[in-house]
């Protein structure tokens, strides 16, 4: 009767687990995507919440067409980019920040809060969902903004904010104005990353 080599079952056993976790970690990164209506408060210190309407894709971000801040660019622009767009009618800056690298694993949410210098600070928040996985995905955050009490024409100080709960504070990715009488702009934050699909 033949016997199994100990150590080739146990290397054999191992390397299913291993597998086993990467499929069921990251098969779908839908149910880690977005975050639900009051899902879970992500700081509970900050200010009130001035943004409407925020929003956070799944993995991959979101679909061509479905950007409220203006067209997302091409398939294989891996670029960090915050995007605006200012509609004068509604008084409404709607933002859209595209290809933020970050685990497949996590809940995230957006939120914009007015600091005590004027400075509207775009905070997006990651939180482990029950753990990280081994892989990165791109996610798209967007949000509205409405500056009725802004004069037309005038800029606007923003400065965006992430915070990754298990690796540290919250940090600033970009700051600086935006002039409303522009209408629309594009800011490239980074080159993006090769880690992320």
């Amino acid at each position: 009767m033949n016997r199994l080599d100990p150590k080739l079952l146990t290397i054999a056993i191992l390397s299913l687990g291993f597998a086993m976790v990467l499929l069921l970690g990251c098969g779908d990164a839908k149910d880690s995507g977005a975050q639900d209506e009051g899902d879970f408060s992500m700081d509970d210190d900050s200010p009130d919440d001035i943004g409407q309407n925020g929003d956070v894709s799944d993995c991959g971000g979101f679909i061509d067409g479905d950007s409220k801040a203006g067209k997302s660019g091409a398939e294989d622009d891996r670029r960090e980019k915050l995007i605006w767009e200012y509609d004068p009618s509604s008084h409404t800056v709607a933002f859209l920040n595209k290809n933020v690298c970050l685990n497949c694993c996590g809940r995230h949410s957006i939120e914009i809060v007015l600091d005590q210098t004027g400075t509207y600070e775009i905070r997006e928040t990651d939180k482990p969902d029950d753990g990280r996985c081994l892989c990165d995905c791109f996610y798209d955050f967007r949000i509205e903004l409405n500056v009725s009490t802004v004069e037309v024409g005038k800029e606007i100080s923003v400065r965006l904010t992430r915070h990754i709960t298990d690796s540290g504070p919250r940090f600033e990715v970009w700051s600086g104005t935006i002039d409303l009488g522009e209408g629309s702009g594009e800011i490239v934050i980074s080159q993006g990353s090769g880690l992320c699909v």
